[in-house]
């Protein structure tokens, strides 16, 4: 599981070229080796309710773009909901290694009770379609869902399945 260490506003992906070389400098984060270790660097949005980090999809490419021309290796993912309306950029061109989308539960009725919305079809849908595009997925369940949820996000493509508590 990443470990956050700071949450940053940024703006221009100058800003977080700029974030991620502070990061990879200071030797309280060294990870040592060939950075087997390395939890990376991973996006999120922290607005509001309706706000999706994929909604940044054009300026996370063109980060990680920046970045791995300065430094090699460096692990990228996302956070996302899997409720995009209007993905910009293909996910599979994005760049990052990996994703973790907010499955929360195994049926429409408990998505809605976790959430509030009834879009559990396209957050599986989406599920299934990064996968399909070979992009890695990471999924997060609630713990009172966790054994059957465990068990779609799997059937849809799921590498790796994360058990929140409430």
């Amino acid at each position: 599981m990443p470990v956050v260490r700071n949450i940053i506003t940024v703006q221009t992906s100058s800003d977080i070229v700029e974030l991620v070389n502070e990061h990879y400098e200071n030797e309280k984060y060294f990870v040592g080796g060939m950075g087997e270790g390395d939890p990376g660097v991973w996006f999120a949005a922290v607005g509001g309710k309706n706000e999706d980090t994929l909604d940044y999809a054009p300026l996370i490419q063109e980060s990680i773009q920046l970045v791995k021309q300065e430094r090699h290796g460096v692990p990228f993912g996302l956070y996302t909901t899997g409720v995009v309306q209007d993905l910009k950029v293909p996910l599979s061109e994005i760049g990052v290694d990996s994703i973790q989308v907010s499955l929360f539960a195994s049926s429409p009725t408990e998505y809605k009770e976790a959430t509030g919305s009834d879009a559990f079809g396209q957050v599986c849908g989406f599920i299934a379609d990064a996968s399909e595009q070979g992009v890695s997925v990471e999924v997060g369940v609630l713990k009172k869902y966790a054994s059957s949820a465990r068990e779609l996000a799997t059937s849809l493509g799921a590498r790796h399945v994360h058990v929140y508590e409430e």
